[in-house]
């Protein structure tokens, strides 16, 4: 596999997350995903990604506070619902590039890995 197909393979999960921002949900199926014939797909979820930015918005501060606090209420199958700093996201966004084959999804646990 070349940095090539692992590059396009990230993609959809860049797109996904771009339009979010804008406020379009885009969804694919796990079927139509493997039929467009990327060897592997990784879809990280992350519930609340926190990190600098250079835009900020009202009570967005206040906001981070709450997130940082309701982790520690976040236990047991609930753990995958904790913030995640996007320095980690993106450590293992790269990490996870070779990953096995197939459609692979990563939440807060496997962040940690």
């Amino acid at each position: 596999m070349s940095i090539r197909d692992q590059t396009k393979n990230s993609l959809i999960i860049q797109y996904i997350a771009l339009l979010n921002s804008e406020g379009v949900e885009l969804k694919f199926l796990k079927d139509a995903i493997q039929e467009i014939g990327f060897p592997v797909v990784n879809i990280f979820r992350p519930s609340f990604l926190v990190g600098q930015r250079s835009e900020k918005r009202l009570y967005e501060g206040v906001g981070i506070m709450i997130a940082s606090f309701m982790n520690l209420f976040l236990v047991s199958s609930a753990r995958k619902y904790r913030s995640v700093k996007v320095e980690l996201l993106a450590k293992t966004m790269v990490s996870k590039i070779n990953s096995k084959p197939g459609v692979n999804y990563f939440h807060f646990d496997d962040f940690l890995k």
